[in-house]
C-alpha cells in the first residue's frame, strides 16, 4: 500500500502547470456605485465595451430575478421598504 501512495504522489510531483494570468482583473472597491433614486434603486459602473453584467437581485435571502445588462447601469425599480435587498454583479460576455 505504502509503494502505491508513493507512487502517485512520484507522478504529481512531476506535473509542471504555467499559471495564466486572469483575463479579467478584479474590480475595485469603488468599481460600482449605488444611489436611491426616487423608489428605484440604480447601479452603475464603468463602461467596458463589449462587456456585459450579469445582476442577479436576493430579497430576504431569496433569489428575486437575474438579468444580463449590455449598458453600464441596471435599475431596480419600485424598491420596497423594510426588505434586505442583495446584488451579485458577474462581468459576462
Amino acid at each position: 500500500m505504502l509503494a502505491v501512495v508513493g507512487g502517485l504522489t512520484a507522478c504529481n510531483a512531476d506535473m509542471d502547470f504555467d499559471i495564466a494570468d486572469p483575463v479579467l482583473s478584479a474590480p475595485e472597491g469603488d468599481f460600482v456605485t449605488a444611489s436611491l433614486q426616487g423608489d428605484d434603486y440604480v447601479l452603475s459602473w464603468s463602461a467596458t465595451p463589449g462587456i456585459m453584467m450579469q445582476v442577479t437581485r436576493y430579497a430576504n435571502g431569496a433569489k428575486a430575478g437575474s438579468e444580463i445588462v449590455s449598458t453600464n447601469t441596471y435599475i431596480h425599480h419600485d424598491v420596497d421598504t423594510n426588505v434586505p435587498y442583495m446584488y451579485i454583479l458577474k462581468v459576462t460576455d
